[in-house]
């Protein structure tokens, strides 16, 4: 009884209404549920592929600055196991003519054997007391950034990069090593500092190439200092948020903020660059 009452209520309706709620029921909902289903797989592919695009992009970048460090980690390596520069430092009390005949001494070797990238602005070797044996004279770093990097490769067992403002007016990227006596883990007889410029540097490794204009890549430390950025609205020298270093960490992509990690090589210091949008 009651589903003929229902029955008839429904066909008291007109035929029109009747007709537009069955063409509702029967097209216009199916074919709602369809547009939204397939606006969301859409949404996902999408989603994955502008992923998968900037993770190559990134890789690209990231290869790209293993490249361009190594040119500085062979420099830096090569003044480190010099037998002109160990003999230097280990030989105390020179008198002038001693230590001018070792400078150029080393000085020819710089130029005859070793591969000078255009970036690096400045050699400098100290001794273990912090005075300097060796500058090659290009610019001069405060004695405070030189305080900080020297007791920084004091403290740790690895190379250590860093951020200076020279006399100059110049950002530079500092990358320092230990020079060893004779081999790696003896005694530290002196330490090397080579100065790379930081705008040539950004402009070669940070260009975020294929990715929207608003994007910026920045060469970080591990403890989130910024050692260079293509956006040249960025402070260098400054630390990053820590929120931000921890979504880098646990993520390799995330919405609003595109990270990739710089895989270093045996002898760099471990470091990041990232991309944010």
């Amino acid at each position: 009884m009651e589903k003929r009452q229902r029955y008839q209520g429904f066909r008291k309706f007109s035929i029109r209404t009747r007709l537009i709620i069955a063409l509702f029921l029967i097209s216009i909902v199916p074919l709602t549920g369809i547009s939204f289903y397939s606006f969301h797989i859409f949404s996902e592919a999408l989603r994955e592929k502008l992923s998968t695009s900037i993770s190559q992009t990134l890789s690209m970048i990231n290869l790209n600055m293993v490249s361009e460090i190594e040119k500085y980690q062979y420099l830096c390596g090569s003044i480190c196991i010099s037998q002109e520069i160990k003999d230097g430092l280990l030989k105390k009390g020179m008198t002038d003519t001693e230590k001018n005949q070792a400078i150029n001494e080393i000085q020819h070797m710089i130029r005859s054997k070793i591969i000078y990238p255009a970036q690096a602005k400045n050699i400098t070797v100290y001794d273990t007391d912090g005075n300097i044996f060796y500058d090659l004279g290009y610019d001069g770093l405060y004695s405070d950034d030189v305080s900080r990097i020297l007791s920084r490769l004091e403290e740790e067992n690895q190379d250590v990069w860093a951020y200076a403002h020279t006399y100059r007016n110049r950002d530079i990227l500092i990358l320092g090593r230990r020079i060893y006596e004779q081999y790696s883990q003896s005694r530290v007889i002196g330490y090397t500092l080579i100065s790379i410029d930081e705008k040539i540097f950004s402009k070669t490794v940070l260009e975020p190439v294929g990715l929207a204009d608003s994007s910026n890549i920045m060469y970080l430390n591990m403890d989130g200092t910024i050692l260079s950025s293509w956006d040249r609205s960025i402070q260098l020298g400054q630390k990053t948020e820590k929120k931000l270093l921890k979504q880098h960490s646990r993520k390799s992509f995330c919405p609003f903020l595109l990270c990739g990690k710089f895989q270093p090589t045996s002898r760099a210091n471990r470091g990041k660059n990232v991309k944010s949008s």
